[in-house]
């Protein structure tokens, strides 16, 4: 990928060093960050309901917005006593993740990496004897929406909004490197309401 050079427009919305410090005085090294519009909950909308078994899946579409995914296996049987399920994709900052689901620590899953896009499902290691069109997986998408950097601290974050309505009780906030997400989804996701998020970087503060 070439360099960008900043063109003359660019350069003059660029803050010299004075420029910045003032405004780190005004917003306290704060800033305002886009979240998108999540839709609530969907357990399949990155793999529809299909027969648990080794190999690929297919990945029917990818988050709306990034977050964390889940996953849910319907083994009514009992027949399945081993298997991974294993997704790969990338994280907001474009780093390449997986996340993995072992079922035989339980048929739902609930995944911590935050996926911007997903790449591959992949099932691997089964062992039992599944039954076709009765034991079957599907993968979806959680509450938690991903931060456009890693959190250091729940600190970090100072307010969240969502529909232009400050959040008072944020459900949880998780930090580190591709797992950083905030939870509201008490607020209810539909999908219409922008979500956003005062952010202020512990190097800042």
């Amino acid at each position: 990928m070439a360099e960008h050079t900043l063109s003359t427009d660019e350069k003059g919305r660029v803050p010299d060093p004075s420029e910045a410090e003032t405004l780190d005085v005004f917003t306290g090294g704060s800033m305002a960050c886009y979240m998108g519009q999540p839709i609530a909950v969907d357990d399949d909308r990155i793999v529809t309901s299909v027969d648990w078994a080794d190999g690929a899946l297919v990945v029917a579409a990818q988050p709306d917005v990034p977050r964390n995914l889940t996953a849910v296996l319907t083994d009514a049987d009992a027949s399945i006593t081993a298997g991974l399920l294993t997704i790969t994709g990338t994280d907001p900052q474009g780093r390449v993740i997986t996340d993995v689901m072992d079922m035989s620590a339980g048929l739902s899953w609930t995944g911590t990496k935050i996926f911007a896009s997903v790449t591959s499902a992949v099932i691997s290691g089964t062992a039992g004897t599944p039954a076709a069109g009765t034991d079957v997986v599907k993968v979806g998408v959680g509450n938690v929406i991903g931060t456009p950097f890693d959190l250091g601290v729940e600190a970090e974050v100072l307010h969240v909004y969502l529909a232009a309505v400050r959040i008072a009780a944020i459900d949880a906030i998780a930090t580190g490197e591709s797992l950083s997400g905030i939870d509201i989804n008490s607020a209810t996701y539909d999908g219409s309401k922008i979500m956003w998020a005062l952010l202020r970087p512990s190097k800042n503060a």
